[in-house]
Order: C-alpha cells, then structure tokens, then sequence
C-alpha cells in the first residue's frame, strides 16, 4: 500500500516528465513555424523562435502560443514509461491500484492536459517548482535514456 508520501511523489515525477514532453514539442512547433529559420535570415529580428527563451515572459508567450498542438503530438504511452521507471527508481509501482486514487495514471494524464489547457502556468510551474533537483536530475536521466534507446 502507497503512503502519502509515495502518492505525491508519484503525481509530482508525473507532472514534470508531461510538462517536459509538452515543452519539448512546444520548441518544435516553434522552430518549425519561424519563417526566418525557414528561409534561413541572417538578422535574428525576423526570426520568431529568437523572441522566445528560457526567461518566464517568454516562455510563457510560447507555451500560450503553442500548448494545444504541443500537448496532442506528446505520446502518453512514452510518458507512461517514463514515469515508471523514475517511479520504479523511487521504489514506487506505478502500477499500484491507489496511487493516483480513482483514476488511473493515464486518466491523471488527461486531467493535467486539461487543468493546464485553462492554466498553462501551471505546466511551466511542473517543470520549475514541483521536484527536488535531485529528483529532476533523475528524471531528466530516465528521459534521456529512453530518448536514446528508441531514437526520437
């Protein structure tokens, strides 16, 4: 039986590899529709992915921007296993019946989608607030290791 502690670990480590997938497929669709990458301008003045960054405003402005794409192109089953191998490194089954209480973790993905889609904030608040920076640095790990072995 999951404690407490367990079930919000498990929600939290959720919540941050979404927000990854969709922030990662955010930068896509952003580069994709800069005309200046396009074309390949010289001034970064005409090219829109220079006007979004890692600062809050801007990453802000293309999350609003890019969300609703971003959020159908992510795989819930690659998340899925991502979740629960980064679980699993925390001794938590992801599989157990009461983790994420009624639902399941795929339903739980689909409540973040649609929490996020009327609060987008709180999809970038994921990535930065949720975790411990030893739980990201472990998340990140896990991501890159299947990044890797599936050649995405």
């Amino acid at each position: 039986m999951p404690t407490n502690a367990d079930r919000q670990m498990a929600r939290d480590i959720t919540k941050y590899v979404y927000a990854k997938y969709i922030m990662k497929e955010v930068d896509t669709l952003l580069f994709q529709s800069c005309e200046g990458c396009q074309h390949n301008w010289m001034s970064q003045r005409h090219h829109e992915c220079c006007y979004y960054g890692d600062d809050a405003w801007n990453e802000m402005d293309s999350v609003n921007k890019y969300f609703t794409d971003a959020s159908y192109r992510v795989s819930h089953s690659e998340v899925s296993n991502v979740v629960e191998k980064a679980c699993a490194m925390c001794n938590i089954n992801i599989h157990d019946q009461s983790l994420f209480g009624l639902i399941n973790l795929c339903e739980f993905l689909h409540l973040c989608n649609y929490q996020w889609e009327d609060n987008r904030q709180e999809c970038i608040n994921a990535i930065h607030d949720i975790l411990t920076v030893p739980m990201m640095v472990m998340c990140n790990l896990v991501i890159d290791d299947l990044t890797e072995t599936t050649d995405l």
